[in-house]
């Protein structure tokens, strides 16, 4: 999924999810299910991709017509430089218009172990 895929479904979501009343974070199988895709791995803002890491969940706010989403989504850290204070298979809470999809790994970057 592009960076471009993930805003709009940030932005245009608008499907009803049964059950929950509020603010809450839902995981992969359930984001599937309510936008038909996934975004999975997402880096830093361009020129500074200090970090990589997968999505694990995304923040909805549900009200008694359906969710918006909030733009906030966890990250877990899976690759990092020594310019980032980010640290591996720590999980962050990053706003959505300060990651885009990890397409094309920096040299600079180093898979954690």
């Amino acid at each position: 999924m592009t960076k471009r895929l993930l805003i709009v479904l940030l932005l245009l979501a608008g499907t009803a999810i049964p059950g929950h009343a509020g603010v809450r974070w839902i995981g992969e199988a359930e984001g599937k299910k309510a936008f038909g895709g996934w975004v999975k791995d997402v880096t830093g803002p361009p020129g500074r991709g200090y970090w990589a890491g997968e999505v694990t969940e995304i923040e909805i706010d549900e009200g008694e017509k359906g969710f918006t989403l909030t733009g906030r989504v966890k990250v877990r850290i899976t690759w990092v430089t020594d310019r980032t204070s980010y640290q591996c298979h720590e999980i962050y809470i990053v706003h959505a218009d300060e990651v885009e999809d990890f397409t094309h790994r920096s040299l600079m970057l180093s898979e954690c172990s």
